[in-house]
Formats: C-alpha cells, structure tokens, sequence
C-alpha cells in the first residue's frame, strides 16, 4: 500500500507540479489589437500579465490551431472568422511557447491567409478545389468594429499536464 501512495504521489508532482509557476488563473494573459490594416491583416500584442511565466500552444499543431476569432461589425453587419481547425499536420504533437511575466507576444491574423474560414466558407489553397470565392478578399473600413477572441479550451490531459494556459482573451477596436 505504502508503495502505491508513493507511486500516485510521485505521478502527480509529475504530472501536475507547474515547471512554468502556472496557477491557472484565467486573468494571466491579455490580447490588444494594436494594428488594423484595411487590406485586413490585424497585430495582436499578447501580453503576461501574470508574476510567473505563462505557456501558450504553438499553433503548428492541433493544440494551438483554430484557438483565434476575428468578429466585424460594419453597417449594422456581422462577418465572423475563424481560423480552420481541420488542417493537416506532418507531425502533430503538443509543442507551446513561454512567455515570461511581462513580456509580450506579437501576433499577426488575416482573414485572407488560406487557413481561414467564414461562415459557409473556407480558404483553400489547393489548385484542384479552387473556387472563385477563394479570390474575393476582405478589407476593413473605416468604422469597423473589430473584435479579435482567443480561445483555448481546457484540453485534457494535455493542458493541464503541459501547464499552458486556457481561457479566453478578446479586444477591440474600430478602424479609422
């Protein structure tokens, strides 16, 4: 018996001890829309705000692929984006980023890059499914609200195990 509480034991200061000081709280990061561009790309600054160094998923991976949301109001109008979760990897394992207590991360999202979908539609960059809806581009316009979401479910066992943060972060922004 003694050897059994001694193995859960080790497995979980394995399995669960933060390497990262992870406390799981869902106010360690935060996301600000620092650039709109009207050809539709958008920099995202992800900062940790937390005192520890906070992990975050790599999106070349299924973990991290499909976590961010790009939302416009313009004329009373919503258009929704989404990055497409259904991508093929080479190799697909669970691979994430440090960022450490203040730092920051630059981000770049655009509506028109071949992993994005909207409602009904996604980008595809292969010759042989090519439609003429793969052409149309999106722009932003001045007036545009923009509203940009990161969300990372909880993951299980890998976030917990891997101590990399979920919740969700959002901003916004109007274009000028």
């Amino acid at each position: 018996m003694r050897k059994f509480l001694v193995a859960v034991a080790a497995f979980a200061l394995l399995a669960f001890d933060s390497a990262a000081g992870q406390t799981w709280s869902m106010n360690e990061i935060a996301i600000k829309i620092s650039k709109v561009s009207y050809s539709g790309e958008i920099a995202i600054t992800v900062t940790n705000t937390s005192s520890k160094p906070v992990r975050i998923w790599e999106e070349a991976n299924s973990w991290g692929r499909g976590r961010w949301r790009i939302f416009v109001f313009r004329k009373g109008q919503l258009q929704t984006f989404f990055q497409n979760p259904a991508q093929n990897f080479t190799v697909n394992f669970p691979s994430f980023r440090e960022i450490a207590p203040g730092a920051r991360n630059e981000e770049k999202l655009n509506p028109n890059d071949d992993e994005w979908c909207s409602l009904g539609h996604c980008r595809n960059s292969d010759p042989s499914s090519h439609t003429p809806e793969d052409d149309r581009k999106t722009t932003f316009q001045p007036g545009d609200l923009i509203i940009v979401d990161y969300d990372v479910p909880c993951y299980l066992p890998e976030s917990p195990r891997f101590h990399v943060w979920w919740g969700v972060a959002a901003d916004s922004a109007t274009v000028r």
